[in-house]
């Protein structure tokens, strides 16, 4: 969540430990993360597949589909630290993902002659992915081909709505139950008991049923703090709210849905303004998936306010991103078109000549993508013609992202923000040269080449959206 509510993210960022005390770079977190979680499968698979060489296997890396772009590189970066090489790393969208596991589980159904779920994933069907994770709610609005590729219909969109609002507002109420500096004390002071009681309530957050009854095991060490500074336990204004019988806390079901509510009612007001955009007519399905999804409480909700529409949650909806991920793995290009998510514009900088030359510090934005312009994937969306001094060993772009209605002509703080840079490594010239710079997308990054007009030679730019 750092990631994603950080603006202007970094290499240099940290993050604190569970104390708040100590802090280290947060690349080198994620970066433990994945280099644990790749020795641990390596390990498991070596056992199966003797043989099995580290050039043998191609990673996908999943991230929110309403990550920015230095979010996105981030992870990259941390990948790449965690020892993963970039030609065997593919960066997926967690909704596409699932929508990609969805689609292979309805055509095994028709293949084993079980029951289809009405033409949701032909050809042509459009439907929206709403991926319930713990810190976001991700939604992504995609059509399928006649190819069985997807084509993304609308941006992907969504907000910080997920389970850990659940969460929060249960830690919240154990608070006001047992006592704030006594459930501060619990965790300080009884850690493993306090990771328990924190998965728990994650797993808890997930099975509460339509009905609003919710129990939840707390651990005797709470028990205990909370005795030492009430021999009632817990507060009086929560006697007739729950109940604890031996170490099992009861809550009634007002206070369950009073949890719920809020969150699940943002989830709802957003998706039905994402279905009142005329981008997204004829969506006919909407897939729940994420850990979140399991939750009896969200999907009767969804499926009550859309009932004039098929909600499809699959078995387990908690492991459709990372099936979904292998699936796209396979896959040559598994996404062929996008929707841009804001308007995109470049800026020269000392090392491109201008022209005609600047004569004010004004600097202008040359739109390359509009917001709402549909991009083909791989194809170059836009090219541009730069003159080059002799004595240039670079030309740098800075990259600005606008969410104006229209694409600003002038840059300034007010209307766009810097999200990157481009850097082209240029050979020494021995005259003005004439670059024509070409730009596309991948299924997630820009990618940049540059043309010498003279000789053809061309000449690969890396796009960095961190600093």
């Amino acid at each position: 969540m750092q990631l994603y509510n950080n603006m202007k993210l970094k290499k240099s960022m940290t993050i604190k430990d569970i104390t708040g005390k100590n802090e280290l770079k947060a690349v080198d977190v994620f970066a433990f993360c994945i280099e644990y979680i790749w020795n641990t499968l390596f390990r498991r698979i070596k056992e199966q597949i003797a043989n099995l060489n580290e050039e043998n296997i191609h990673w996908v890396l999943t991230v929110p589909a309403i990550w920015n772009e230095d979010a996105r590189q981030f992870m990259l970066e941390a990948a790449k630290k965690a020892g993963i090489e970039e030609e065997r790393l593919t960066l997926a969208l967690e909704p596409e993902a699932a929508a990609f596991c969805c689609k292979s589980d309805e055509i095994q159904k028709r293949a084993t002659g079980q029951v289809g779920r009405f033409g949701s994933f032909d050809t042509g069907a459009r439907f929206l992915v709403v991926d319930l994770g713990g810190g976001t709610v991700d939604i992504t609005s995609n059509e399928i081909l006649e190819s069985g590729q997807l084509k993304e219909i609308h941006s992907a969109s969504g907000g910080p709505w997920g389970g850990n609002i659940i969460n929060t507002r249960i830690w919240k109420l154990l608070r006001g139950i047992f006592g704030d500096k006594t459930v501060t004390k619990f965790i300080a002071e009884h850690r493993d008991d306090y990771l328990e009681l924190a998965r728990k309530v994650e797993l808890k957050k997930r099975t509460v049923s339509s009905d609003g009854k919710m129990r939840l095991e707390i651990p005797r060490s709470l028990i205990i703090e909370a005795n030492k500074s009430n021999p009632d336990t817990f507060a009086q204004e929560y006697k007739d709210k729950v109940k604890l019988i031996k170490n099992m806390l009861i809550f009634s079901p007002d206070v369950v849905l009073q949890i719920f509510k809020d969150g699940i009612d943002k989830i709802i007001i957003y998706v039905q303004d994402l279905l009142d955009q005329p981008k997204t007519k004829g969506v006919s399905t909407i897939l729940l998936v994420g850990g979140y999804a399991s939750c009896d409480l969200l999907k009767d909700a969804m499926k009550t306010k859309f009932n004039n529409l098929t909600v499809i949650c699959p078995l387990d909806p908690d492991l459709a991103v990372l099936k979904g991920a292998v699936i796209i793995g396979h896959m040559d290009t598994p996404i062929v078109g996008r929707i841009a998510k804001f308007h995109y514009g470049i800026a020269m900088v000392p090392g491109i000549e201008q022209s005609p030359p600047l004569t004010s510090t004004i600097e202008k934005f040359h739109t390359i993508i509009r917001k709402g312009q549909p991009i083909q994937i791989n194809e170059v969306v836009t090219g541009y013609d730069f003159p080059i001094t002799f004595n240039k060993e670079e030309a740098f772009i800075q990259i600005y992202a606008s969410d104006d209605e229209e694409p600003p002509k002038i840059i300034s703080s007010d209307n766009c923000r810097k999200i990157g840079h481009i850097r082209i490594k240029l050979p020494k010239f021995r005259r003005e040269a004439r670059l024509k710079i070409g730009i596309s997308t991948s299924e997630t990054e820009f990618k940049v080449v540059a043309r010498d007009e003279h000789t053809g030679k061309c000449f690969e730019g890396v796009c960095s959206f961190l600093n």
